[in-house]
C-alpha cells in the first residue's frame, strides 16, 4: 500500500510538473508573439518594455527571466527552428551531396513563408532594418552553423578536416541562404523566394572545386 501511495504521489508530482513547464513555454511564446507583433507595428526601438508585458499582465521581472535581452524576444523561435533543422538534416539520404542536404534542410523552413508570407516579411525587413537585431541574428544563426556543423560531420569520411568541413560546408549554404532570403526581402515579398534562394545557392556550387 505505501509502495502504491508512493507512486501516485510520484506521478502527480510529474503531472504538475509537467503542467508547470507547459504554462512556461506558453507564456514564452506569448511574450515573443505580443512583441514582435509592437516591434513590426511601432518599431523596436519605440516599443517599450512596458508595452511588451502590460497587455499581459506580467511583471518586466517575469520577461527578463524568459528573456536576457529586449533582442531575444525576436529571436525565440530560433530555438525551436535549430531542433527542427537539425531533425530535418539528419534525415536527408546518405548519399546525398553534403551541400545539397544543408540547402535541402535550409529550404525545408519555406513552409514558414508560404503559411504567412506577409509575417515571414515583417520579420525580416524587421531584422534587417534594426542595427541592434543585426548583431544578434549573426549569433543567433551562428548556433544553427555549430549544430548542424556537428551532424553533417558524423555523415563526412573520417579525416582530420572532417569537423572543418563540415563547418565550412554549413556556413557556405548559410551564407547563401542569407543573401537569397535579403534579396527576396529587397523585393518587398514580390519576388519568388525559391527563385532567389535557387540563384544564390547556385553561386556557391559554380565556384570551382579544388
Amino acid at each position: 500500500m505505501k509502495r502504491d501511495e508512493d507512486a501516485a504521489h510520484t506521478q502527480q508530482g510529474e503531472v504538475k510538473e509537467g503542467l508547470r513547464e507547459k504554462r512556461k513555454r506558453q507564456l514564452k511564446s506569448e511574450l515573443s508573439r505580443q512583441a514582435i507583433q509592437l516591434f513590426t507595428q511601432k518599431g523596436f526601438e519605440e516599443t517599450t518594455i512596458d508595452d511588451i508585458v502590460d497587455p499581459l499582465a506580467v511583471s518586466k521581472r517575469t520577461l527578463f527571466r524568459y528573456f536576457a535581452t529586449k533582442e531575444d524576444l525576436v529571436f525565440a523561435w530560433y530555438e525551436e527552428l535549430t531542433d527542427e533543422l537539425v531533425r530535418a538534416l539528419e534525415a536527408r539520404p546518405k548519399a546525398e551531396a553534403p551541400f545539397e542536404s544543408v540547402c535541402e534542410t535550409l529550404l525545408s523552413l519555406l513552409h514558414y513563408y508560404d503559411e504567412n508570407r506577409k509575417w515571414a516579411l515583417a520579420m525580416t525587413r524587421l531584422a534587417k532594418a534594426t542595427p541592434a537585431l543585426v548583431g544578434k541574428s549573426f549569433e543567433k544563426r551562428s548556433i544553427w552553423e555549430r549544430e548542424l556543423a556537428k551532424v553533417l560531420a558524423k555523415r563526412l569520411p573520417d579525416a582530420p578536416s572532417r569537423d572543418l568541413t563540415a563547418r565550412v560546408t554549413v556556413a557556405a549554404a548559410l551564407v547563401a541562404f542569407t543573401c537569397g532570403i535579403d534579396e527576396w526581402t529587397d523585393s518587398r515579398g514580390k519576388a519568388d523566394v525559391r527563385a532567389c534562394l535557387d540563384r544564390a545557392f547556385s553561386i556557391v556550387r559554380s565556384f570551382p572545386s579544388t
